[in-house]
């Protein structure tokens, strides 16, 4: 079986995310699924965008490609990005995940990294 949870990960500065997480307890650990969607509230676009994982070397993860690299103002859900973590010492280790995202508004400017911790 699995379990499925949607939760919302960030909500600041005009950047949502959200996460649908799926858990699938198994035999040999445990694997979790992520589906991460972006959100852009404000009036402007951010124009590069990257995401990254951070998470213990003891964890399994299979990072995809997000949707897009251009996050369009007044746009809900425009960019999704899934990755999947197996845990082989589930048990004895916790799963921990934090994502890692960099943006920057209209391709100029600081670029911006948002860490957002993942439940």
């Amino acid at each position: 079986g699995r379990l499925i949870r949607r939760c919302k990960l960030w909500d600041s500065e005009g950047v949502v995310v959200h996460a649908l997480i799926a858990w699938f307890p198994h035999l040999h650990g445990q694997q979790v699924e992520i589906t991460a969607t972006f959100a852009n509230t404000s009036y402007v676009p951010y124009t590069y965008f990257i995401c990254r994982a951070a998470s213990p070397r003891y964890l399994d993860v299979d990072m995809g490609a997000s949707t897009g690299t251009t996050l369009l103002p007044r746009q809900h859900d425009s960019l999704s990005w899934t990755i999947s973590i197996s845990n082989p010492q589930f048990g004895h280790k916790p799963m921990k995940l934090q994502l890692r995202v960099e943006l920057q508004e209209r391709g100029s400017g600081s670029v911006r990294t948002l860490s957002i911790p993942v439940p």
